[in-house]
């Protein structure tokens, strides 16, 4: 029951809570039902504008109608000066189908009146009136529209101005123009005199929205009344819900204040805690308590801090051997790190005595060899190292550490024996602990360890280097392999070949072995093989040479690539050379024997051809005569070709050679409908060379060119370009050609090789044509490029001045 009327009382907290909740709903559905109100009478005005906005669109249509429509109709049927108002006059067709309206729709208005109107009865009166003056004071506006209330109805009134146009004023103008049924129906004295563009008049629209405005309270009161019964209904459950969640347990809180402070607090304190409600009375005892748990805090912080003061003395003890730790696992590392980070023996110590002195507070450290003391190290620099007596020495060199007052002697020893000493050297005497000394033994050790690593790092890249040097010193390429062919290593000349993915780049022709076959043979052999491959124009001989591990496996190669490309051209001009050679003095011997034998059967032959009549013998003589001729120019091309002289070698000019070869040969171009052209160079190319043998040279070139383009659509292209960096002057013969087969190019510069008919050559040109160049110093190459290309090579002419 106290509980209960706990409840009711007028200042707990959910009476003043509902009351607040009471006073925001009312607000919220007066606000509310405002808003309905307002809304709903925009929409009523929205809709009967609307509806008005009908109205006077169906005048319009209607006014429309008889001007465009019915008017003239009537006047293309009555004559010119009749005219019926009925059908005719706008204002007067729009009223009465309006007022039939008006009669079908109960309390619509709509009048169409003016200041001065023919008729009295459309005159403008009251508020027609004032929107009269209200369309002359604001000509730009076109409607106007209002809530007004006319002979005790509730009506919507839109009005809009009525300007005369040009088609009114034949009945608005002067009265002489107008028509005499509307003179004799309205006289002449009222509504006349008007211009385009002046207010005629106002058509208004009244529609009645009584019955409209009472829906709009009635829904608002029907919206009040269910709001207020919402209200009531939220009202009813937050009580039930405050109660339940809030006061009750607020309740229950205040009362266990008043329990815990009746024995402690005073009288005042319990008469505060009735008198207020839940809320303050939750609060005074929440400052009650926070006394009491302050009281006791301090009481705990008392207790609490001698214990804190053990704790951080403690702490502080484990954190300087955290840190001491640390340091020897930073010093463990670092000594690590200086095995690579180091370059020397001396970098080394010069990193690791600065840190050891200060791990361990230390104001010298020095590093002695065990072989010399001279070879040591102090730190800080400058410091005298100690001397060690000979007691002591056989002691470290045993292994064992020394440690005195003021120092410490250490063996730095690695796996096979003692290398040096490591001293530390303290101002005052040193306290050090068991555990101090076992960690300065370790890193000695480590320090040991590191030493010997470096050495034989540094022993390593020493032989790396030299082996480096070696590999990168061979001229031709070399490359390790993998069993799979991928490059492991290579040196620089193997670099300028090497290619990703492929075997140092090399092209293997057809017929030739995959290189990874040629892997696996020289594995399977466990010997080196040898292998020749074509690179474009190159010639490259590949060796293998298996490798064996220490366990005695093979799965890498070493790669020996030697370009063989001189080598082969020399062999090939040798050889070429020494059948020119043996060509030429078999050559000789035959002219002499057989050019007088047909030069008898030629002056023999020519004697019979004349005394003789008959047609049949006549032209067998000439068959006759025509060959051993042929034989003659071959055995005088044999005989040039073998008693082949060393001309006067002079200053050439490349340039002029070429000009004189063009003009030579340009009519037989043209007849051949073949263009002949030269690639012009900058100023005159001057080479070391016989004028008549390069005349010669050129002329078998381009005969052959001439042969082998075709007629017509041929080109045959000369060109030079000088070569300075082999002091080289160049010549180029190029065509549009078929160009040579790849298979024969070795052997075209052979005696008696050609391609030609067997009347068509002698296969002596381009034998001439490589004799002459050898004899100049020169030389020769064709290659294929969209047709043959010659290019001939002579030594470059020096300078005027060096020459003289």
């Amino acid at each position: 029951m106290a509980m209960a009327s706990g409840i009711w009382r007028i200042h707990s907290l959910q009476a003043r809570f509902l009351l607040g909740l009471g006073l925001l709903m009312a607000v919220l559905g007066i606000i509310f039902a405002g808003t309905l109100y307002v809304h709903l009478q925009r929409l009523l005005r929205s809709e009967v504008s609307h509806q008005a906005d009908l109205v006077l669109a169906q005048v319009d249509s209607v006014q429309g109608y008889v001007r465009e429509s019915l008017r003239p109709r009537m006047l293309s049927l009555l004559p010119a000066d009749q005219f019926v108002i009925e059908a005719m006059s706008t204002s007067f067709v729009s009223r009465r189908v309006m007022e039939r309206l008006g009669g079908a729709l109960p309390g619509h208005l709509y009048r169409r009146v003016s200041e001065a109107p023919r008729n009295p009865q459309f005159q403008a009166q009251g508020l027609e009136m004032e929107l009269l003056q209200y369309f002359k004071d604001n000509p730009e506006a076109a409607s106007w529209s209002d809530l007004r209330r006319l002979d005790e109805e509730e009506l919507f009134i839109k009005a809009r101005p009525v300007r005369f146009e040009t088609s009114c004023l034949r009945c608005h103008g002067l009265p002489q123009d107008a028509p005499r049924e509307m003179l004799a129906s309205y006289g002449d004295q009222r509504g006349f005199g008007h211009q385009v563009g002046d207010l005629a008049g106002l058509d208004v629209v009244g529609l009645p929205i009584r019955l409209a405005l009472a829906s709009i309270k009635e829904a608002t009161v029907w919206f009040a009344l269910a709001f207020a019964a919402g209200i009531l209904a939220v009202f009813a459950l937050i009580q039930v819900f405050f109660h339940r969640l809030v006061a009750v347990n607020m309740g229950r809180l205040s009362e266990f204040f008043r329990r815990t402070f009746h024995e402690e607090a005073d009288p005042a304190l319990l008469n505060r805690l009735r008198r207020g409600d839940e809320i303050e009375e939750v609060v005074t005892g929440m400052e009650e308590l926070g006394r009491h748990l302050y009281q006791a805090r301090r009481d705990l912080a008392e207790h609490a801090a001698g214990l804190e003061r053990r704790v951080a003395e403690r702490t502080g003890e484990l954190k300087r051997e955290a840190a001491e730790r640390r340091q020897d696992v930073e010093l463990f590392v670092e000594m690590l790190a200086g095995m690579s980070h180091s370059a020397s023996r001396r970098g080394l110590l010069e990193m690791v005595l600065p840190r050891l002195a200060r791990r361990f507070q230390a104001g010298q450290a020095h590093y002695l060899c065990a072989f010399s003391e001279e070879t040591g190290h102090s730190w800080p620099l400058g410091a005298q190292p100690p001397a060690l007596t000979a007691e002591l020495r056989d002691r470290l060199l045993d292994g064992q550490p020394v440690f005195q007052a003021r120092r410490a002697y250490l063996p730095v020893a690695s796996q096979e024996a003692v290398q040096g000493v490591l001293c530390l050297d303290w101002p005052l005497d040193s306290d050090l602990s068991e555990l101090d000394q076992q960690v300065m033994q370790a890193l000695a050790r480590q320090l040991g360890i590191a030493l010997e690593n470096l050495i034989a790092l540094d022993n390593l890249l020493k032989q790396r280097d030299i082996l480096a040097s070696i590999f990168e010193g061979v001229s031709d390429p070399m490359a390790l392999l993998d069993e799979q062919g991928r490059v492991i290593a290579t040196n620089q000349a193997g670099r300028s070949l090497a290619q990703e993915g492929e075997l140092l780049g090399l092209a293997w022709g057809q017929g030739t072995p995959d290189p990874r076959e040629l892997i696996q043979e020289a594995l399977a052999q466990g010997g080196p093989i040898t292998r020749e491959a074509q690179q474009g124009h190159r010639a490259l001989r590949l060796t293998l040479y298996p490798l064996t591990d220490p366990q005695g496996r093979q799965g890498r190669l070493v790669a020996y690539i030697r370009d063989v490309t001189l080598e082969r051209r020399v062999l090939a001009d040798m050889q070429r050379s020494e059948r020119l050679v043996a060509v030429g003095k078999l050559a000789a011997g035959l002219a002499h024997e057989i050019n007088n034998p047909l030069g008898v059967i030629l002056c023999y032959a020519e004697l019979l051809e004349t005394t003789l009549d008959q047609e049949q013998p006549r032209r067998d003589l000439e068959v006759i005569i025509r060959h051993t001729r042929q034989a003659q120019r071959v055995l005088k091309d044999l005989l040039d070709f073998a008693r082949a002289e060393r001309g006067e070698i002079t200053r050439v000019d490349l340039g002029e050679a070429v000009q004189r070869a063009l003009l030579f040969f340009a009519p037989q171009a043209e007849a051949r409908k073949v263009v002949l052209s030269h690639e012009k160079s900058h100023g005159p190319l001057l080479a070391l060379a016989d004028p008549h043998a390069l005349d010669q040279i050129l002329a078998n070139l381009i005969l052959n060119a001439l042969d082998a383009v075709p007629s017509p659509g041929g080109r045959i292209t000369l060109g030079a370009r000088p070569q300075p960096e082999l002091r080289q002057a160049l010549l180029e013969v190029a065509d549009n050609g078929p160009g040579v087969d790849p298979a024969i190019m070795e052997q075209i510069f052979d005696p008696f090789f050609t391609t030609k008919e067997p009347d068509q050559g002698t296969g002596l040109g381009l034998a001439v044509v490589y004799g002459l160049l050898r004899d100049m110093g020169g030389a020769v190459k064709v290659e294929n490029q969209d047709g043959a290309v010659f290019t001939l090579s002579l030594p470059l002419a020096p300078p005027e001045d060096s020459h003289a």
